[in-house]
Order: structure tokens, then C-alpha cells, then sequence
């Protein structure tokens, strides 16, 4: 009676097991060129601590495997520490789901790998990252030449603050345009919050009304959602405030 019931127990821990350890639908593969003593870790933001999800030591070997179980796309990271490297670990950004991703990395700038392979999600934020680093040039470029200017020239600091609300404001015209394009995947409403997230209300709604119902309701709709009626509440606080003050200056 006592195997019987040992037995039944050890079933039901293995079929419990199993519930909480669902299989992994998510395969990173890649060659990392250059690495000699390393590990490789496969991580994501849990809150506000990056979690690792699986690792793997790198040892006279270029070649990684990693693995996870991912529910819906969402922004994850390859971690590499080197050993006896006094570079500092470094990281590289991905949109992740389900399928497999093959990178071609360098222990030299390491952040910058491309996907050969991978699902839609990741090649249009890699397509969407090659245009934001052209942005980002300029506006290093500008901060350069702001540097270089006396600040009591105030036609040259006029200038210089007119082309930098010119160049945020195509950078934001390029997300949003760029997110209406691709309203059909999760990428959309994750640049939204990533590169656009204090853009006028009206383009946040103009996005997430665009997006169709399943990217609603992904991760990164819901929080696009979210940060819109966080919007409206503030407005409506800040209208409330300003009726006070109104009022105070008529009594």
C-alpha cells in the first residue's frame, strides 16, 4: 500500500513538474568571433532586475546554443562576460518569441550583432535600428557643436535648439510612421514606448487605435494602453489645477 501510494505521489510531482517547466519554444544560436573565456547568458527584465533564463561557458569555443520558454514577444538580452577581460560585460538587445534566432556577433562590439535568422518581430527592429542610429549621429553631432558654442551667442544657441526640436520631432514622425506600418506586430506599440513614449497624446492614441486586436492585447499594447490613460489622467489633473489657480486669482 505504501509503494502504491509512493508511487502515485511520484507521478503527480513528475505531471506537476512538467505544468511548471512548460518546453522551451525559444532557440538563440550564434558564433561569437573573437571570444576565448567567456559565458553567455540569456536574460530578461523581470520588473527592474534583469533575470538570467539560460547560459552557457564559452571555452576555445565561438559557437553557443541557449534556450528558453518565452509566452509572447517581448524585449530580452544576450549578456557576455569575458573572463580576465578588463572590458566591462556587454550587452545585446533582441525582440523575442517563439522560433529561432541565429546571430553573428564579435567580442569586439558586441551590442552591435546582426540576426542572419530570425522571426519578423526582430529583422524590423533591426531594420527600425539602422535608421535610429542616423538620428542618433546628428543629435551626437549637435551636443559636439553645442559644446563648441558660447552660450551668450544667443542666435547661435537659438539655432542650435531649433535643430534639435527639428531633428526629435522627424525621429518621432519616423516611429510613429514606422509603428503604423507594422501595426500588426508586437514590435509596433514596444517602439512607441521605447523611442516615442512622451510624444504628444494624440500620436500615442493614433498608434494604438491603428494596432490590430491580438498586438492590443500583447505585452507591449497593454503598457502602450496603459501609458496613454496615465495621459489623460494627468491632463485632466493639471486642467483641475489650473481652473484652481484661476479661480484663486478671480476671488
Amino acid at each position: 500500500m505504501n509503494k502504491l501510494i509512493l508511487g502515485i505521489s511520484i507521478i503527480a510531482l513528475s505531471l506537476f513538474s512538467c505544468e511548471q517547466s512548460p518546453k522551451p519554444n525559444l532557440f538563440v544560436k550564434g558564433k561569437i568571433e573573437g571570444v576565448r573565456k567567456a559565458t553567455i547568458y540569456l536574460q530578461k527584465m523581470q520588473d527592474t532586475l534583469l533575470v538570467d533564463l539560460d547560459s552557457v561557458a564559452l571555452l576555445g569555443n565561438e559557437n553557443f546554443e541557449l534556450e528558453t520558454y518565452v509566452e509572447e514577444p517581448q524585449l530580452m538580452f544576450l549578456y557576455l562576460k569575458q573572463f580576465g577581460s578588463e572590458e566591462d560585460a556587454e550587452y545585446f538587445d533582441f525582440f523575442a518569441e517563439a522560433g529561432e534566432f541565429q546571430f553573428k556577433l564579435n567580442a569586439e562590439g558586441f551590442n552591435q550583432a546582426i540576426a542572419e535568422k530570425a522571426p519578423e518581430n526582430q529583422l524590423k527592429y533591426q531594420t527600425y535600428l539602422a535608421t535610429l542610429k542616423r538620428f542618433n549621429d546628428q543629435n551626437l553631432d549637435l551636443i559636439s557643436e553645442r559644446i563648441q558654442t558660447n552660450e551668450n551667442d544667443t542666435l547661435a544657441m537659438r539655432t542650435l535648439n531649433e535643430k534639435y526640436a527639428s531633428l526629435l520631432r522627424r525621429k518621432y514622425l519616423y516611429t510613429i510612421n514606422y509603428a503604423m506600418k507594422n501595426n500588426a506586430h508586437e514590435i509596433a506599440p514596444f517602439l512607441m514606448l521605447s523611442e516615442a513614449y512622451d510624444a504628444n497624446k494624440k500620436f500615442l492614441d493614433t498608434v494604438f487605435n491603428s494596432l490590430t486586436p491580438k498586438v492590443r492585447n500583447s505585452k507591449y499594447g497593454k503598457e502602450l494602453e496603459n501609458l496613454i490613460e496615465l495621459r489623460a489622467q494627468e491632463a485632466k489633473q493639471q486642467n483641475i489645477e489650473v481652473k484652481t489657480i484661476d479661480e484663486e486669482m478671480d476671488s
